[in-house]
């Protein structure tokens, strides 16, 4: 069973078709303290994509507050939209 925050959002903001499929993937591939390893060239494998279309998408999602970039092939996503295993878990301990 995955807990998490998810009837907290009271804005969704628009974004690209590419940043709803990136968002839930990064959801289920994050490590404790809502942090996802990943490179553009790992997703746009994994989604048979143009690295482009990925380094368009990402934007979107630090713009809206969903990520953010901590360094190059890592980011970090929004508490709000964490997943974790149990609720003990959700401080990233």
């Amino acid at each position: 069973m995955l807990w998490g925050s998810f009837n907290c959002l009271a804005y969704v903001p628009r974004l690209p078709p590419t940043a709803h499929t990136l968002l839930p993937h990064m959801m289920t591939e994050q490590e404790p303290g809502a942090l996802v390893v990943t490179t553009q060239d790992e997703l746009a494998t994994g989604f048979a994509m143009e690295r482009g279309v990925i380094s368009r998408a990402m934007p979107h999602l630090v713009a809206a507050r969903l990520v953010t970039v901590v360094r190059r092939g890592r980011v970090q996503l929004h508490p709000v939209i964490a997943v974790f295993n149990d609720p003990a878990s959700s401080s990233g301990q």
